[in-house]
């Protein structure tokens, strides 16, 4: 592989509206679509405080990002950035790291698919959505990110619809969800502990609301999408941090419109339900409605995983810390054919092997830490680079470490052995080039 063909250019062909586009398509997917209506379960009218916490870490998180990508407006986010601005290690576990999280979250938006489709996860089917997607990627940028427009109006309007109809239907005090809160992810319930420090009114622990708002933080990243595609964004520098600012600002309002619709059908809440399922009792076409917004949510979600993934590996070829043929692109420019291939393969594995639940958490804990090395990056600006003040970057970095701390251990283990074998696997391929 020569090195003009793994140092090959995109072309920038996104504009503002079109990034902001790609943004919500991303964010607006698994985590409104199953994370809410399943954490709501366990916390009720609760799970607001998290919502509003998540969304607040990730507006330091997006500042962060947004001026980073301003100053660096290539493939690859954070990966690029550690290698630029802390070192190369960094920039590697970053770009490992996010390619680890963004195929669980896109392995989370495929069995969700399935499960608005068929009633219940069925990975076989997943596969076969993850294929043509991918299809649709090898295509080119354009073609997708005219699908991605069809996708994000779908899933507004099913959101909408479904907020209406919770608000205007009946609902009673007495309808209200009591279960005591536990860890959203755990398998069997555990008794809240009297000795932990209560935050509202509603046995909200401490440790709850910190496991919740990683878990939420989730649903609020797919603005890095607009960052790891910054190379084929026109005029960066203006147009990155507009289009992540009014993704998230968007976002978050429809997050908490549709958590206060949730609160209304809590009496249906259950464990692992979906809008679709909540949605039920309002009648048949509202339920089709929120169902079809719901799968084009996760395809939008999936379409654009598999578009900012393929960005990193992209990133990561033209470095050798991947195999470099990975960084070739097809013959008009737009695509990296075997880049995508790869996180579909990816994906796909991860949708056999995995559970909504189980991919959910282990995107969390991988993607705080990422989003900690981001904000490690931005605070090392130089003053006439930096758009945003010092202090956004410190409590982003803060804050995903406290978060990444208390999602549950597990998970927490397997994201830390994840990392050790990117490490471990880098450094033997390091020894193998010297020595060869």
């Amino acid at each position: 592989m020569s090195t003009q063909t793994t140092q090959e250019k995109l072309r920038r062909t996104v504009g503002v509206f079109g990034a902001t586009l790609l943004g919500l398509g991303s964010i607006l997917g698994a985590g409104v679509y199953f994370a809410i209506p399943d954490m709501s379960a366990y916390a009720g009218t609760s799970l607001i405080i998290p919502i509003v916490a998540a969304a607040l870490l990730a507006t330091c998180n997006a500042l962060s990002s947004a001026q980073l990508a301003a100053c660096y407006p290539v493939s690859g986010g954070t990966y690029e950035y550690g290698y630029q601005l802390l070192s190369p290690w960094a920039g590697f576990a970053a770009g490992w790291l996010f390619v680890c999280a963004k195929s669980a979250s896109a392995a989370t938006a495929t069995l969700q698919v399935t499960a608005n489709l068929l009633n219940a996860p069925a990975p076989m089917a997943g596969c076969g959505i993850v294929a043509a997607m991918t299809l649709l990627v090898i295509c080119g940028l354009r073609r997708s990110t005219w699908m991605n427009t069809v996708l994000v109006g779908l899933t507004i309007t099913g959101l909408l619809v479904f907020t209406v109809s919770a608000i205007t239907g009946p609902a009673t005090d007495g309808e209200r969800n009591e279960t005591p809160l536990q860890s959203p992810m755990s398998a069997a319930p555990d008794p809240v502990p009297t000795n932990e420090t209560v935050v509202d009114s509603e046995n909200l622990t401490l440790r709850t609301f910190l496991e919740m708002a990683a878990l939420m933080f989730v649903g609020f990243t797919g603005y890095g999408r607009i960052a790891t595609l910054g190379e084929e964004i026109r005029n960066p520098r203006r147009n990155i941090p507009f289009a992540v600012l009014t993704t998230l600002s968007v976002s978050t309002l429809l997050y908490l419109l549709v958590a206060f619709g949730v609160n209304q059908c809590s009496s249906e809440a259950t464990s692992g339900a979906t809008l679709t399922s909540l949605s039920s009792s309002a009648g048949g076409v509202v339920t089709r409605i929120v169902a079809v917004g719901a799968v084009a949510a996760m395809l939008g979600v999936l379409l654009n995983l598999l578009l900012g993934l393929s960005r990193v590996v992209l990133a990561m070829a033209r470095r050798s810390d991947l195999p470099s043929f990975l960084a070739t692109l097809n013959s008009s420019r737009t695509t990296p054919v075997y880049a995508v291939a790869l996180v579909a393969i990816i994906v796909t594995g991860l949708v056999l092997t995995q559970t909504s639940r189980t991919a959910w958490s282990l995107s969390a804990v991988t993607v705080l830490i990422y989003y900690g090395l981001t904000n490690l990056a931005a605070l090392k600006l130089p003053p006439e680079h930096r758009l945003y003040p010092r202090w956004i970057a410190i409590i982003g970095l803060c804050g995903c470490l406290l978060l990444a701390a208390h999602v549950e251990m597990k998970m927490c283990l397997t994201g830390g052995f994840i990392l050790l074998v990117g490490l471990i696997g880098r450094a033997a391929a390091q020894t193998f080039r010297r020595t060869s």
